[in-house]
């Protein structure tokens, strides 16, 4: 896989091909110039998906901006507002959103708080669709109104595409908002943030070695 990179004063762009041919491709924004990174956009061609491609794109890019900005921080943007009536919910943001959490990256929004019981006014499985896994989708009475939630395997990390894990999950809620404190559930349709909690993570994921592991952490800490 051969994999590009173009960076510009605002935006930053990924591209993978095989065999000569373009096969995905990763869009960042550098807001504000020169500091920031956020990913809000990433695709790869069905027939390649889940073979690692988004991954390597991703890390790509970032490690492209780390070596490039003296002072930075990340995000992801992956907001879509939905509306609880809108007859087509579906799940989007799988693989921007398994980037992410492996990461460290956390959601911008307190998931805590939106999903206390008093909040939460519906919560149904909605089955697999367009090759995507099934998802839970929650209705609740603050903004933005309709989360969008996939399971993650522990071990794996990887999407579980099995209906009766989530079927089974429903019954209990607790365990809903444990998973999702243990990022073992993610949220399809909000923004997220690298914070301090994720940032050894992040940087030993796009480290090659200790030294750069240090020259990584320093910059994003703005030290």
């Amino acid at each position: 896989m051969e994999i590009t990179t173009d960076v510009f004063e605002t935006k930053a762009n990924c591209y993978a091909a095989l065999d000569g041919r373009r096969i995905g491709r990763t869009y960042v924004e550098r807001d504000p110039p020169g500091l920031g990174g956020i990913l809000w956009d990433i695709a790869v061609q069905e027939r390649y998906r889940r073979g690692g491609g988004a991954s390597i794109m991703t890390y790509s890019i970032f490690r492209e901006l780390f070596s490039m900005q003296e002072r930075t921080f990340f995000g992801i943007r992956m907001m879509r507002l939905m509306k609880p009536t809108d007859r087509n919910v579906e799940l989007q943001n799988v693989g921007i959103g398994v980037i992410g959490n492996r990461l460290g990256f956390t959601p911008e929004s307190n998931l805590d708080k939106l999903l206390r019981p008093a909040n939460i006014t519906g919560m149904e499985v909605l089955p697999a669709k367009n090759n995507f896994p099934p998802s839970f989708k929650t209705v609740i009475r603050t903004f933005p109104l309709v989360l969008i939630a996939f399971i993650l395997d522990q071990d794996t990390r990887r999407p579980v595409d099995d209906y009766n894990t989530y079927a089974k999950l429903l019954k209990d809620e607790r365990v809903i908002f444990d998973w999702v404190a243990r990022g073992l559930i993610v949220v399809g349709n909000g923004n997220y943030w690298l914070r301090r909690r994720g940032l050894d993570q992040f940087v030993n994921h796009l480290s090659a070695d200790e030294y750069a592991a240090k020259v990584f952490r320093r910059r994003i800490r703005g030290a």
